[in-house]
């Protein structure tokens, strides 16, 4: 529950698409990790990306931008453009804290 705010869903509009297209080629979800607006998510989510949307939990939508994407490791971080200082960021552990057989959780909704 206190993750849920973070979460988001991410709309992939392929880059030879028609500019008013709303027809999403690619969806999934992130979370958001930073006060700036970064965003980790899967990197095959906007390997083909033209235009990246991300919705809030609250419905705020924003465009973002790809930062970097690491196709081995499937992940990739964006940036919310135009974000405000209010965003809901997730609280993540402590990995120097983390050991060879803990448990680990994958936060994420795409299906909205």
């Amino acid at each position: 529950e206190r993750t849920k705010p973070a979460v988001v869903y991410l709309t992939v509009v392929a880059p030879d698409a028609p500019y008013g297209d709303q027809y999403p080629t690619e969806t999934g979800s992130g979370v958001i990790l930073s006060r700036e607006g970064h965003v980790i998510t899967n990197a095959h989510v906007v390997r083909a990306a033209g235009r990246v949307n991300v919705v809030l939990h609250d419905r705020r939508e924003y465009a973002a931008e790809i930062v970097g994407a690491d196709p081995t490791t499937d992940l990739a971080v964006l940036r919310l453009l135009e974000a405000g200082p209010d965003l809901p960021v997730a609280r993540l552990g402590d990995s120097d804290e983390v050991q060879v057989g803990d448990g680990v959780v994958v936060v994420g909704s795409p299906l909205r």
